[in-house]
């Protein structure tokens, strides 16, 4: 080799990121780069001239046995041939490098192999990111079987890719049978196909995604009603559709219990004749019943939303709201009693009786106020006060004594 070979090939070697060491044909080690030099613990100086397997002293990472000397096997082929994997590098001090590593001959101008080339390099930070991939990979695996919703993966025309054990219990086909469907397969009403396959082509990964309500037939046939939430989602240079199909059946059932508990609160609540009205906690109605409403001629759309104490005379809004507002849990019911005015002007005695209803944390959800119009109980106990105190007055304008006893002839009174 000339000087000038010398120098480019040694220029060459030491701009080189992986760790590099060159033999003879005996392997002997003749040139080492910075890198090979820091990996092995060997000076390039010192290691010049010693055989390679003292130097690059590699092992099988399993059974710790020594890996045979790579040289003889290189020039024997004649051509660059990748060494054992899973190799462990045990450099002159003892520590210890995970490496990949492969080897070419060194071939001179007339052909003629003069040695051997090894390239390596330290798979420490490479093999701790592929274990913490791989740790990732395992726990969103384990979420995704673990999942109560039904998870699909497919690509941009519907075909599913993966399918969780969710979505196989629900739909009672298997993995396998999955993985051959399409999503449509599934729909059990008829989809513009092409149309949504547009749409998932338009959305941007972790950006758009769809909320949707349909319904899934199973193997059986039977309907599942599903809530779909889908995204884009990008896997490598693959853009695929991720998307989690919860079972509504149950949600749907308490919707439908509550909207005829609803109804039969409305029914209820419009028949009787006491005024019925809620409250939310900032004491706004959210519902008043028609017998309130005709009270001010108004429509219950016009009051719902308006606040409790437009309707309160003023005289009475402290005595109302000190009444509201000492409800707690501990004492969610109370009764109180006050003046209203009509829409023509009349004055009329309201008994309301108040219940509060609380959440966990204590927290006001609204007051449900039942009110019975007490005015003619009222006036007859006016008129009955007046009769009594005109009796009163008439005895005692007569000048003969009156004496009044019980049945069992105790006084009462003259």
């Amino acid at each position: 080799m000339t000087t000038a070979q010398e120098s480019l090939f040694r220029t060459t070697l030491y701009s080189i990121g992986d760790a590099v060491i060159a033999t003879d044909r005996a392997g002997r080690v003749t040139h080492m780069n910075p890198v090979a030099e820091r990996l092995t613990g060997w000076s390039e100086a010192g290691a010049r001239g010693v055989l390679l397997d003292k130097v690059f002293n590699i092992v099988s990472e399993k059974t710790r046995a020594a890996v045979e000397n790579p040289v003889e096997k290189i020039l024997e082929k004649g051509m660059i041939v990748g060494l054992a994997s899973h190799t462990i590098l045990i450099n002159k001090d003892g520590a210890e490098y995970p490496i990949a590593d492969s080897g070419a001959p060194i071939i001179d101008d007339s052909g003629e192999a003069t040695g051997v080339v090894i390239v390596f390099r330290d798979m420490t930070e490479e093999l701790k990111m592929q274990q913490a991939l791989e740790t990732s990979e395992m726990k969103f695996r384990a979420l995704v079987e673990q999942s109560v919703d039904m998870l699909y993966v497919h690509d941009l025309d519907g075909n599913i890719l993966e399918a969780n054990r969710a979505a196989v219990e629900a739909t009672g086909y298997s993995r396998e049978e999955l993985t051959a469907m399409s999503v449509f397969d599934l729909h059990y009403d008829e989809v513009d196909r092409e149309d949504i396959k547009g749409r998932w082509r338009s959305w941007q990964a972790g950006v758009d995604n769809s909320v949707t309500e349909t319904w899934h037939r199973s193997r059986e046939g039977i309907l599942i009603p599903v809530e779909v939430n889908a995204g884009k989602v990008i896997a490598g240079d693959e853009e695929l559709i991720l998307a989690l199909a919860r079972d509504v059946s149950e949600r749907r059932e308490a919707m439908m219990v509550m909207e005829e508990g609803r109804e039969w609160y409305r029914t209820i609540a419009e028949d009787i004749p006491a005024l019925v009205t809620r409250l939310s906690p900032d004491m706004r109605f959210t519902y008043a019943n028609e017998a309130y409403c005709r009270l001010y001629r108004q429509s219950c759309e016009d009051i719902t939303g308006r606040d409790l104490f437009d309707f309160v005379p003023a005289i009475n809004r402290e005595l109302v709201r000190g009444a509201l507002l000492a409800l707690t849990p501990e004492k969610p019911i109370m009764t109180h009693e006050h003046t209203i005015e009509t829409y023509e002007g009349e004055l009329r005695w309201i008994r309301w009786t108040n219940r509060a209803l609380f959440d966990g944390q204590g927290r006001l959800k609204e007051i449900l106020c039942v009110g019975e119009d007490t005015t003619e109980h009222k006036e007859v106990e006016a008129e009955l006060r007046e009769s009594e105190r005109r009796s009163r007055a008439l005895l005692g304008a007569v000048p003969d004594m009156f004496f009044r006893y019980s049945g069992e002839g105790v006084y009462l009174d003259l």
